[in-house]
C-alpha cells in the first residue's frame, strides 16, 4: 500500500513534466489563433511521448517491453483523451468556462482514473503470458 501511494505521488510529480509540455504547447497553439480543439490533439500527443517515458522508467521502473507498452499506453491515453476532450468542450461550449481552466478542470479531474488504468494496464509487474 506504501509502494502504491510513493508511485501514484511520483506518477503525479513526473507527469507534471508531461503535463507541463502539454498545457504550454496548448496555451501557446491556442493563443497563435489555432482552433483549441486541434491545439488540445497536438499538445497532447507531446505530452503524452513524454509522459510515457518518463513514467516507464521513473514511476515504474520498467526496462522492457517498449513497442507494446507504447501501443497500449497510447491505446489508453487516446481514450483518456476523447474523455477529457468531451469534458473541456463541454465546460467550454455549454457551461461558457474559459478554455483554459477547463483543461486544467478535466485533467485534474480524470488524474487517478488514467493513473489506474496505465498501472493496470500498460506497466505490469511481472505480468502473466
Amino acid at each position: 500500500m506504501l509502494r502504491e501511494k510513493l508511485n501514484f505521488h511520483i506518477y503525479f510529480v513526473l507527469g507534471m513534466l508531461g503535463t507541463g509540455i502539454d498545457y504550454t504547447g496548448y496555451i501557446y497553439l491556442n493563443n497563435l489563433g489555432m482552433f483549441y480543439i486541434i491545439s488540445f490533439v497536438i499538445a497532447f500527443l507531446c505530452g503524452s511521448t513524454v509522459s510515457f517515458f518518463v513514467h516507464k522508467k521513473w514511476t515504474f521502473e520498467h526496462k522492457e517491453g517498449y513497442k507494446k507498452q507504447w501501443k497500449l499506453y497510447l491505446f489508453i491515453s487516446f481514450l483518456f483523451f476523447l474523455i477529457n476532450m468531451s469534458a473541456t468542450f463541454t465546460q467550454v461550449q455549454f457551461l461558457h468556462f474559459n478554455e483554459n481552466w477547463a483543461k486544467v478542470i478535466s485533467g485534474l479531474i480524470f488524474l487517478w482514473p488514467n493513473y489506474f488504468c496505465v498501472r493496470k494496464k500498460v506497466f505490469i509487474k511481472n505480468p502473466v503470458v
